[in-house]
């Protein structure tokens, strides 16, 4: 996609091409300015310092000698470097280089032809320095600045040169960076109108040079990838409802027919009530299985986070349990280290134990249930394992989702939402969850960092 002009001009890259391009032409003629004050000011320093030690030497002879000999050395002196003026207080001009300007005290510039004698001679501007003498009479002492004249043009020329060159390699250099920018931009709009199209499988391009482009299009990938994920489980997620609730919304009609048309008593109807009830409460407890995952990964409960004792909660639920699981022809060892406290929520937590120990009696009949809670360095495993019938392998990466049950589990009683409940509330503390074969049987460990209560960052535990 080509911009349109006045797009271009709009551009954040254009407009930065065009602002450093500016600095740094200004900052070249501020260098150039400098370079052409400092010459000038050398120049006509070291022009002053000529005309004084000139005017030092004839102020010597007429302090030996008199104005006589003065006159006498001056009309001697090679005229080619030095202007000269003598004369009287009352006009009359002894030595007369400078033409018809009036001699006088101090520092002064005035235009004198370039040829004494010649009047149609080019000019050149003169410095002098006026010194009044003893006797009535003042000396004039002057040079021709033509030599800061001729190195002022030659500055000036050589700087409106380097400063036009500079200019324009600025300003081609700013636009190469500029349609490079936007030829990038360009790509990713493209990419992202593709993707806008339905193509999540599509990613932005990588240059591969790790600048910011680079890093803002690797973010937008993995955003597209989470993206991607989230729309695939969507999916499988409705046709998992679709299919998982029609059979008990199946059974809750006929059992509702069967009421309205079979049951003559009223002990009948109650007991085709009841199951009806019990039907409509399983549909229920999945849909709000479905809420509370749907909530955990909105990470709104992440606000109640605080310190938990991790110890004493997996101690309690592995006890409240026992009784449970002897009952159920199974047994359960633990190992709990104590004093492990994580930040998190105490709730979720616990239901999350929950989930992964019922998980193992209905799926491990007559098995042994082996619980662990240890820590290594700054990281805390949780592991709920069992040698049951376990999880075909190729089917591990498929149980955390919502609704899957493989093959052998499809007789049990359960939504298929209670391992989906655990990996989210795993994702919501940040504890990586695993599921490996136990050999026989499944295990599932959960990877706490040790963390004390914080926001987004909280700060380790020593």
């Amino acid at each position: 996609m080509r911009l349109p002009r006045t797009e271009a001009f709009r551009s954040t890259a254009f407009r930065i091409a065009g602002l450093y391009s500016v600095l740094f032409v200004a900052s070249l003629i501020g260098l150039l300015s400098v370079i052409y004050w400092k010459s000038t000011t050398e120049f006509e320093g070291d022009l002053r310092e000529k005309i004084g030690a000139e005017t030092a030497a004839l102020l010597a002879i007429h302090q030996r000698e008199g104005l006589d000999a003065l006159v006498r050395v001056i009309a001697q002196r090679d005229r080619h470097d030095y202007f000269y003026g003598l004369g009287r207080n009352t006009g009359e001009r002894l030595i007369n280089d400078l033409g018809g300007a009036p001699l006088t005290q101090g520092w002064y510039q005035v235009e004198v032809a370039q040829k004494p004698d010649d009047e149609k001679a080019d000019t050149t501007t003169v410095k002098v320095l006026g010194t009044p003498l003893a006797d009535a009479a003042i000396l004039a002492v002057g040079a021709s600045d033509e030599g800061v004249e001729d190195l002022q043009e030659i500055i000036l020329y050589t700087s409106s040169w380097v400063v036009g060159l500079t200019a324009i390699l600025a300003l081609t250099g700013g636009l190469m960076i500029y349609r490079s920018s936007m030829r990038r931009v360009d790509t990713i709009a493209r990419s992202s109108r593709d993707i806008m199209i339905g193509d999540l499988t599509l990613r932005l391009p990588l240059k591969g040079t790790g600048d910011e482009l680079d890093r803002l299009s690797g973010s937008i990938n993995q955003m597209l990838g989470r993206i991607e994920e989230l729309m695939a489980t969507m999916k499988q997620v409705t046709s998992d409802i679709a299919h998982d609730l029609r059979t008990p919304l199946g059974r809750l009609r006929q059992k509702l027919e069967l009421a309205r048309e079979g049951e003559a008593t009223i002990e009948g109807c109650q007991v085709a009530f009841e199951q009806a009830i019990s039907e409509t409460d399983g549909i229920l407890q999945t849909f709000d299985a479905l809420l509370r995952i749907g909530k955990i990964d909105a990470g709104g409960a992440a606000q109640r986070f605080a310190d938990v004792d991790l110890s004493g909660l997996v101690a309690r639920v592995s006890e409240s349990y026992r009784a449970v699981i002897e009952d159920n022809s199974q047994t359960i060892t633990t190992e709990i280290e104590p004093g492990i406290k994580v930040s998190g929520d105490s709730e979720l937590l616990t239901q999350m134990l929950v989930n992964l120990i019922e998980n193992a009696i209905r799926h491990s009949s007559g098995a042994q249930i082996t619980l662990r809670l240890i820590r290594n360095a700054d990281t805390v495993y949780l592991t709920v394992a069992d040698n049951g019938s376990g999880v075909p392998p190729e089917e591990l990466s498929k149980i955390l989702r919502p609704f899957y049950r493989h093959e052998q589990s499809r007789s049990s009683d359960g939504s298929g939402l209670g391992l989906a409940l655990v990996d989210a509330i795993a994702r919501l503390h940040r504890a990586p969850l695993q599921l490996s074969n136990n050999c026989p049987g499944l295990k599932i460990s959960l990877i706490f960092p040790r963390f004390l209560k914080g926001e987004h960052g909280p700060v380790r535990s020593p």
